[in-house]
């Protein structure tokens, strides 16, 4: 793949330089820009540097730890969590991390997490709003971590064709499969971006990009066509659609 900024958050400075040289050889043209020791120190490099993959250690020397900090780092780019304490990786996975390493870390090990970070980079064409037009939606999220079953699925938000709210959850529709996320579709929406993700209804979420044709049948009721589905909605949600 392409030159990629790389952070490395490690309170073990020997550690740190190790992981470096791991990636070093994995992927040449890449370059780690930082390797923070703390939790207040990431999140300053974060701003600072912008980086296209974070590393995290749990264990940062702060009072935040980690995963305090990952749902703030997760905002701007895939996480990787390299650490020696297993038991967290649920945990990990919830905050949307892309994949969760046990020290000591193999080389083997990392270039999995390392193409498969690669491949989300790859399908994701949304980037965080920043601006203040009508319709965005500030930090709007780019990756998303479900749960089909005992699977967890990590996507690019763009390739969610609809969302359909579940008691206490919701759900992710993709091309050939779905997941659950354990929150409600209105908590999900509001780290959804409004220009491309319209809500036809208080339970249905519509992603733009698939959207294929609207009409209204015989007794007024809007049709919509996606690839793949069709949904009929009242007269009264016709303003979502705007």
């Amino acid at each position: 793949m392409e030159k990629l900024n790389i952070v490395i958050a490690e309170d073990d400075p020997a550690q740190a330089e190790a992981v470096a040289l791991m990636i070093k050889s994995l992927r040449p043209a890449w370059r780690v820009v930082a390797t923070p020791a703390s939790a207040s120190q990431t999140l300053d490099v974060l701003h600072r540097y912008q980086p296209d993959i974070a590393l995290l250690d749990i264990g940062l020397a702060d009072t935040r730890s980690g995963l305090d900090i990952a749902k703030e780092v997760a905002r701007h780019c895939p996480i990787i969590f390299v650490t020696g304490e297993p038991s967290h990786a649920l945990a990990a996975f919830d905050i949307g991390a892309a994949d969760y390493l046990v020290k000591p870390l193999r080389l083997a090990r990392l270039e999995q997490a390392l193409l498969r970070t690669e491949q989300i980079l790859r399908d994701s064409a949304i980037r965080p709003s920043t601006s203040e037009a009508p319709g965005e939606t500030e930090g709007a999220a780019r990756y998303l971590q479900m749960t089909s079953g005992r699977k967890l699925i990590w996507t690019a938000v763009n390739e969610v064709r609809y969302l359909q709210a579940e008691t206490g959850y919701t759900r992710f529709f993709l091309k050939e499969s779905s997941g659950l996320v354990r929150h409600g579709i209105q908590t999900v929406a509001l780290r959804l971006d409004r220009r491309d993700f319209w809500q036809i209804h208080r339970s249905v979420i519509v992603n733009a990009r698939f959207v294929e044709e609207i009409e209204r049948d015989d007794i007024g009721r809007l049709l919509i066509r996606m690839q793949g589905y069709r949904f009929h909605r009242a007269r009264r949600w016709h303003r979502n659609w705007r």
